[in-house]
C-alpha cells in the first residue's frame, strides 16, 4: 500500500512538472506571438503614416486624373490639382484611354493618382445644378452622352465640368463618398497604396480615422 502511494505520488509530481513545462513553453510561445504581432503592427503603422502623409501632400498639390466610365467606356474626364484648375480631356484623349484600359500606367503617366469612377458610383445623386438649371441624375447622364451641348463652352469642356459637379455633389452629400465607392468597387484608384488597401479591408466605421487624416490635404485640393 505504501509502495502504491509512493508510485502515485511520484507520477503526480512528474505530471505536475510536465504540465509546468508545457505551461511555461506555452507562455513563451504566446509571448513570442504577441511580440511579433506588436512589431508587425508598429511597422505597418509607420508605413501607413508615411502613406497618409504622402496622400495629404499629393491631394493638395499634385496633378490627378479623373475618368468616368459608363457602359464600359470612358465618356469624360479631367485632370488638375483642384476643381478650380481643371483641364478637360478631348475626345481624342478619351479614345486613347479607352484603348489602354488595361494599361493603367500608360493612362496615369507622371500624375500622382488616377481615379476611374463607374457611373454606378453616382446612383445616390438625385440632381445637380448647372448655371441655375436643375438636372436629374438621368438628365445629367443624357447630357454626358450627348453630342449637342450648349453651355457657352465646348462640348468636351462642358462634359468635364458636369463630371466635376457630380463628384462635388456626391461628396457634399456624403464626405466618405470616395472611400465608400472604392470599397463598393465602383471606383478604381491607381496606384493603390497601403492606405486604400487598408480601407478596402476594414469596416467603414474603422476607416473614419484614416479618412480624417486625409482631410487636411482635402482642404486645398479635390477632396473638400
Amino acid at each position: 500500500m505504501i509502495i502504491y502511494s509512493i508510485i502515485v505520488l511520484v507520477l503526480f509530481i512528474a505530471l505536475v512538472i510536465v504540465l509546468l513545462k508545457l505551461v511555461k513553453n506555452a507562455v513563451k510561445i504566446i509571448a513570442s506571438i504577441v511580440l511579433v504581432l506588436i512589431i508587425i503592427s508598429i511597422i505597418f503603422g509607420v508605413f501607413l503614416y508615411m502613406d497618409v502623409k504622402d496622400l495629404e501632400d499629393g491631394f493638395s498639390g499634385e496633378d490627378k486624373l479623373f475618368l468616368l466610365r459608363h457602359n464600359y467606356e470612358f465618356i469624360t474626364g479631367f485632370s488638375g490639382v483642384s476643381f478650380e484648375e481643371m483641364n478637360f480631356l478631348t475626345e481624342e484623349k478619351l479614345s486613347d484611354h479607352n484603348l489602354k484600359k488595361a494599361a493603367l500606367d500608360d493612362i496615369l503617366q507622371d500624375r500622382f493618382k488616377l481615379f476611374i469612377f463607374d457611373s454606378k458610383a453616382f446612383e445616390g445623386i438625385e440632381e445637380i445644378e448647372i448655371k441655375g438649371q436643375v438636372y436629374s441624375k438621368e438628365e445629367s447622364f443624357e447630357l454626358l452622352e450627348s453630342d449637342d451641348l450648349n453651355f457657352g463652352v465646348g462640348k468636351e469642356e462642358a462634359k468635364s465640368a458636369i463630371f466635376g459637379i457630380m463628384i462635388q455633389k456626391a461628396m457634399s452629400k456624403d464626405p466618405l463618398f470616395i472611400f465608400k465607392e472604392y470599397k463598393n468597387e465602383n471606383l478604381i484608384v491607381y496606384p493603390e497604396t497601403i492606405t486604400f488597401k487598408t480601407i478596402k479591408n476594414i469596416p467603414m466605421s474603422l476607416a473614419d480615422k484614416l479618412i480624417s487624416m486625409l482631410k487636411k490635404g482635402g482642404e486645398s485640393g479635390f477632396f473638400e
